[in-house]
């Protein structure tokens, strides 16, 4: 069983948000964006350029809680097509994914703090999540659809 929780006003493939699965052998909880558009990838590459400073001080917050596992973003062997190799946000930049994960097992499903578990760990994610939302709610809706192949964009 699984659910997503986007940000209110952008839909799923549109924003950053915080997403649950329990299973029979394991619990994930994560938050960010995973597989990002090209649009919403963009946006994120952009808004880093100058806010990777902020985005590492989020990571390592993460990092230092121990509930989520190194961000693996699904990382580009060089810098995107665009952007500078010599940046000194160019491994934030290759970057294709944006979700911090937390596994957790299956059995804690069961247990009567099971949703401490899981708010605990959405709390360390929301600023991960709330970073990432600040470029992607400037996506606009035309070009989020686009990316999920409802529309073409003119």
């Amino acid at each position: 069983m699984a659910a997503f929780w986007p940000r209110q006003g952008l839909e799923k493939s549109g924003g950053a948000g915080f997403f649950l699965q329990v299973g029979v052998q394991s619990v994930m909880v994560a938050g960010g964006s995973w597989g990002p558009g090209p649009q919403q990838l963009r946006a994120i590459r952009d808004y880093l350029l100058e806010h990777h400073g902020a985005m590492r001080g989020v990571l390592a917050d993460v990092s230092r809680t121990g509930l989520a596992d190194p961000l693996d973003g699904n990382p580009l062997i060089r810098a995107p097509k665009g952007f500078p190799a010599e940046h000194p946000a160019a491994d934030l930049l290759q970057n294709r994914s944006w979700a911090l994960t937390g596994t957790l097992p299956g059995a804690v499903a069961l247990g009567e703090d099971f949703t401490d578990l899981v708010l605990e760990r959405f709390r360390a994610f929301a600023p991960l999540v709330e970073r990432l939302n600040v470029p992607l709610a400037s996506v606009t809706p035309l070009q989020r659809e686009a990316a999920a192949g409802r529309r073409k964009q003119a």
